[in-house]
């Protein structure tokens, strides 16, 4: 069981601009290896079914001795391996240096064996500080002996694991038995690994087993023995790690243990699915409590993510049912947020009962407040470089798919390392980036070749093979490498015939849009081999699905109008075309087609207009086609801009009006005298090609009647009686 007691403030590691510069690349904490033995006068297990504590209580970090003084272990109890100082044998003396650097409160800096000193001084913990050469690997044992006069054939064995996550390096600790102490058995269900990312925080995991089928004869020995390793190499200090409260109980008979487990360990809900539902289980129906805790690295919060009070208890009855089921209601808001994770764990049991694993549900709320994103509408990770050997030589590159030019500043990357559930590293893009364009983000000490090809540097190539990279516009995650809260280890993700670890990566050509589903991903990438960067800035796209128009032409030109014609396109089901003046700012107006051709009407005379056009293919569309440039005709003397259907005309004031193309938005009627003087202006907002002017207020005579749409400019003359 993983139980995470945070016992320092935790860092705030929601801040887009992370000073820590260092590269997560093998890194390594070393944890250190404890194991418990005696030679002469061996712990002695004189009863079943009693527990057997050894909770360091008195002890002060003033060494080992097979006759121990005030502050000191008995070395006939512990064989410890891996100190450059030499080993401790069973019954040895070693009261000076590594073996005895006295108590501490955490953040040592010198490698050896101290007392941790826990709730002021109260707890005392044997506690080490590894280094690279202390305990890098190391082993600890200890011994018991069985005296009970029986054949003992169940153990329960529990330790707590004191966790100071100062340093950047993973260590592995496992856990090992025998009864000759030579042949060991390991214990996989306990293994501990420690974390590759600092935090400066201290954690407490308790570990627990229950060997059954054993035989161990009265008078026999009974080893325990804790190893330790490198996860990945490195110099310097390690993470301190201790050890608390070892616990052994001892039966005659296999002697069925109810054990309380979650279903799933790590699970993804969403804001608007209303609740999240999972199960606690017991293994053999037995009277037990369960308590339930969330842990202070979660982040969503109680009334504003979810309804639900922490810590809980489940009961469950011995003639009751195995499976309880928890109920937490989410709250959907309409504020658009980053991705929140719940953290739930298994703290604690009544006596009688153990946790065994899956022991927490990391539980990830994704935000419902996103805008579906269509192929071609948002930026991809386009290609993915982690260098083998080549500690800082990385290189992410994000591609502009659609056909506009995207300003960065919205745009974040985010780095989750070693399976972290909020991001470590935060890193904010910032330039535009043309469509069919790359930016290209590297470390500030790659390569020189490698950095000539790159737009910037920065956190956002801080990654390693087993760290999720995910690209963000604003709150929402719209691409994403790895799967977040997962450490798949130093191998990476595989991906193909490769993985994301001492690899360059490059998005398939056909892949139109982010992906955040990575059992999916995975395959839209291809693996280009180690070390390689090239088509850095280059890549290759195959668009969205159907091709844009080519062979653009233009006729039946007027001054109000033209027609657009083009090639057609394989799978197209309609086509868009969009025209505006030749200017600066002028907005795009947007028609749609299903023929080839299209008359765009309502245009001003003498000017200069740019075309474009778009394929739409069912549910996807292409990008645009080049811009093609026409000239309106302009106006003849004597020549008014398009015509109007006038009557009654002449009238006695009021008119119907219609026009060759109803108007999407509003008329701006203006009537001018012969003079030229404005004498009457309106505005209508309707929807048809038919409308009624009332223009009785003015007098008998000739008038100019002028209307302008979002279509374009309409003239006549208008003649009252």
């Amino acid at each position: 069981m993983v139980t995470v007691h945070q016992l320092y403030p935790k860092l705030n590691i929601f801040v887009h601009y992370f000073k820590t510069h260092i590269m997560l690349k093998h890194l390594t904490i070393i944890v250190l290896l404890l194991g418990l033995l005696q030679a002469n006068s061996q712990v002695n297990i004189v009863i079943t079914g009693t527990p057997i504590v050894e909770n360091f209580n008195g002890f002060t970090g003033a060494g080992f001795s097979p006759t121990p003084s005030l502050g000191q272990l008995d070395a006939d109890n512990w064989r410890i391996t891996g100190s450059n100082e030499g080993d401790l044998l069973f019954g040895g003396t070693k009261t000076t240096g590594d073996f005895a650097r006295g108590t501490t409160g955490g953040n040592i800096s010198t490698g050896g064996i101290y007392s941790l000193l826990t709730a002021a001084g109260a707890n005392q913990v044997l506690y080490f500080q590894p280094t690279a050469d202390d305990f890098t690997p190391g082993t600890i044992t200890y011994v018991y002996k069985n005296i009970t006069g029986t054949l003992l054939t169940q153990l329960d064995f529990s330790y707590v694991i004191y966790l100071y996550n100062n340093e950047n390096r993973a260590t592995s600790l496992t856990l090992s038995y025998s009864t000759d102490d030579i042949t060991y058995t390991p214990v996989p269900s306990v293994d501990f690994t420690s974390f590759a990312a600092l935090d400066v925080l201290l954690y407490t995991f308790n570990r627990s087993v229950s060997l059954t089928g054993l035989s161990i004869p009265n008078n026999t020995n009974i080893y325990f023995k804790w190893t330790t390793d490198d996860v990945a190499g490195g110099a310097g200090n390690r993470d301190e790690i201790g050890l608390d409260n070892i616990t052994l109980t001892a039966g005659s008979d296999p002697i069925p243990t109810p054990t309380v487990y979650f279903n799933n360990d790590i699970v993804y809900a969403n804001e608007n699915d209303g609740s999240y539902t999972f199960d606690v289980n017991i293994a053999t129906p037995h009277d037990c409590d369960a308590f339930m805790t969330l842990n202070a690295i979660s982040t969503a919060k109680s009334g504003i993510d979810y309804s639900f009070v922490f810590p809980t208890m489940v009961s469950f009855e011995a003639a009751g049912p195995t499976t309880q089921t928890i109920t937490i209601p989410l709250i959907n808001d309409a504020i658009p947020e980053y991705m929140e994770a719940m953290y739930i764990e298994l703290d604690s049991v009544s006596p009688g009962c153990l946790i065994t694993a899956p022991d927490f549900q990391l539980v990830f709320i994704e935000d419902s407040d996103v805008a579906v994103i269509g192929d071609c509408e948002n930026l991809i990770i386009s290609q993915y470089g982690d260098g083998t050997g080549l500690l800082n030589n990385k290189a992410l590159e994000i591609y502009n798919p659609t056909d506009a030019s995207i300003n960065l500043e919205d745009y974040y990357v985010h780095i989750y390392a070693n399976g972290a559930i909020s991001p470590i590293y935060y890193f904010q893009c910032a330039g535009m980036l043309a469509p069919g364009d790359a930016y290209v983000i590297t470390t500030e000490d790659a390569n020189p070749p490698l950095l000539a090809q790159a737009d910037t540097t920065g956190q956002g190539a801080y990654f390693n093979g087993n760290d999720a990279v995910v690209l963000n516009n604003g709150p929402y995650m719209i691409d994403k490498i790895g799967e977040i809260g997962v450490d798949p280890g130093i191998t990476g993700w595989v991906v193909g015939a490769g993985s994301t670890t001492d690899n360059s990566l490059v998005r398939k050509s056909n892949v139109v849009k982010g992906n955040l589903d990575w059992a999916t991903a995975a395959a839209e990438w291809d693996v280009i081999g180690a070390n390689n960067f090239t088509g850095l800035n280059t890549h290759t796209y195959d668009g969205c699905g159907c091709n844009a128009p080519i062979g653009i032409s233009f006729s039946a030109i007027t001054n109000a109008s033209f027609k657009v014609s083009w090639l057609p396109v394989t799978g197209a089901t309609k086509y868009q075309v969009w025209f505006r003046p030749l200017g600066v700012g002028a907005p795009w107006s947007k028609v749609n087609s299903t023929a080839t051709t299209k008359k765009i009407v309502g245009l001003a005379p003498a000017t200069t207009y740019e075309v474009k056009i778009k394929t739409i293919c069912g549910a996807e569309a292409s990008t645009f086609s080049a811009i093609a440039t026409v000239l309106t005709l302009p106006l003849r003397e004597g020549e008014f801009e398009q015509s109007l259907t006038i009557y009654p005309n002449p009238g006695t004031g009021v008119f119907t009006v219609e026009l060759p193309e109803s108007a999407e938005i509003s008329y701006n009627i203006t009537i001018y005298d012969l003079t030229g003087k404005v004498v009457m202006q309106q505005t209508l907002n309707a929807n048809t090609d038919v409308i009624q002017i009332d223009a009785t207020s003015l007098s008998s005579g000739n008038y100019i009647l002028r209307m302008q749409t979002n279509n374009g400019s309409y003239a006549e003359i208008l003649v009252i009686e």
